[in-house]
Formats: C-alpha cells, structure tokens, sequence
C-alpha cells in the first residue's frame, strides 16, 4: 500500500487534472507562486486550502470535495465531515493510520 502522502498526492494532481491540462498548469503556476510545490501538498494542505480558496472562492469546495471523496473511497470509508479541507484530510489520515499503520 501507497503511503498516505503518495495517495494524497495522486488523487489531488488526478483531481487537477481533470480540470484540462490548462487549468491544472495555471493551478500548479499559483500554487508555486505562493511558495507551495504540488508534491508539498500532503504535508502542508492547508496552504494548499488558502491558495485555492484566493483561487476559485466558494467554488473550491467542489474541487476540495472531490479529493476527500476519493481518498475515502480509497481507504473504504464514509468521506469526513469537518468544516475544514484541512481538518478533513487529517480524519482520513487518522483512518489511513488506523487501518494500515497501527495494526
């Protein structure tokens, strides 16, 4: 099994992606401008959080839905809850930890 920074990592650039080679290339622009790498994004979501909330506003929910919804997939869970991108992909870190690190 991929470590969960791996997966986190996958499914926001696969999510990005989708968003057409454009979007995801002035994504990644902004991100670097605000001193974020897109393989930083694991370890500092909540960078991530702010630059794409300057970014898109409210309408980055819908982008920050998509990866937790996967990520729970992934891991075969019900997708978190907390008002936060950041706080929710700590719970997922924490069933990611549960299931696969503290066996």
């Amino acid at each position: 099994m991929e470590s969960f920074e791996e997966m986190v990592l996958k499914t926001v650039d696969d999510t990005i992606s989708e968003l057409g080679p454009s979007a995801r290339a002035a994504l990644i622009y902004h991100l670097e401008k605000k001193g974020l790498r897109l393989n930083e994004v694991p370890n500092d979501p909540k960078k991530f959080e702010t630059v794409l909330k300057d970014m898109f506003g409210p309408a980055s929910e819908i982008i920050f839905s998509l990866i937790l919804k996967r990520i729970a997939e992934r891991l075969g869970v019900n997708p978190p809850t907390e008002r936060s991108f950041t706080a929710r992909l700590e719970r997922l870190r924490k069933e990611y930890e549960a299931k696969f690190v503290n066996r």
